[in-house]
């Protein structure tokens, strides 16, 4: 018997149905396979950046973004970040490892890991025990960093703002490109030391000629 119209119809939207989903899942598994594969390099490359000196302090005080997330004040615990590893298990769930060493008095050394796990195309995290700074005060408004590892993404206004936004711009900016944002840091240093060179070349040409 000859399908109608209609069941032909039908017919096709159920084949585009499926043709979504296996597109759907070949993706994902294009996106698995992709982080599988650069997992294995990031790990060799955490591995090289111990031996920089003040690796993440740099990157992170040359990342445009990063400082709209925090108070000034934090950058002196920006200053004591020696570890920042981001660790995918699949594309919709990670996790982000920072180690501060110590500051005298103020911070004991720490390492903390926060994960995090989409679901229905939201972020959420769990809350993360912390050995927090002495004199730290939240009056300001801005939360500190350090209240960004009890974020949870359903807290709303409660917590530290704009959580998800932060993970992912660590996450997919940062540390992805840490190493470009480390070499333009230490760029910008070698112009300014050449300006300041060129600058004092020239007052000593007019004291000369004085």
């Amino acid at each position: 018997m000859e399908e109608s119209e209609e069941q032909k119809i039908s017919r096709a939207l159920n084949d585009l149905a499926d043709c979504e989903l296996d597109l759907e899942k070949a993706e994902n598994d294009v996106q698995i396979y992709r982080l599988k594969q650069l997992q294995s390099i990031y790990e060799k490359r955490d591995e090289t950046i111990k031996m920089l000196p003040k690796f993440w302090s740099i990157v992170l005080s040359q990342n445009d973004d990063f400082a709209n997330y925090i108070r000034a004040s934090d950058f002196k615990f920006v200053d004591a970040i020696e570890g920042l590893i981001v660790d995918w298990e699949t594309p919709n769930d990670y996790s982000i490892t920072i180690e501060f060493h110590e500051i005298e008095n103020v911070l004991n050394p720490q390492t903390i890991k926060k994960h995090f796990k989409f679901r229905d195309d939201e972020l959420l995290s769990e809350p993360v025990a912390v050995d927090r700074p002495v004199l730290i005060n939240n009056s300001g408004g801005i939360k500190s960093i350090f209240d960004w590892f009890a974020w949870t993404g359903t807290q709303g206004k409660r917590e530290f703002a704009n959580g998800a936004d932060f993970a992912n711009l660590i996450s997919e900016d940062i540390y992805p490109y840490c190493v470009k944002y480390y070499t333009e840091a230490q760029r910008d240093v070698l112009d300014e030391e050449s300006c300041s060179d060129s600058s004092e070349g020239g007052l000593i040409t007019t004291t000369d000629d004085l």
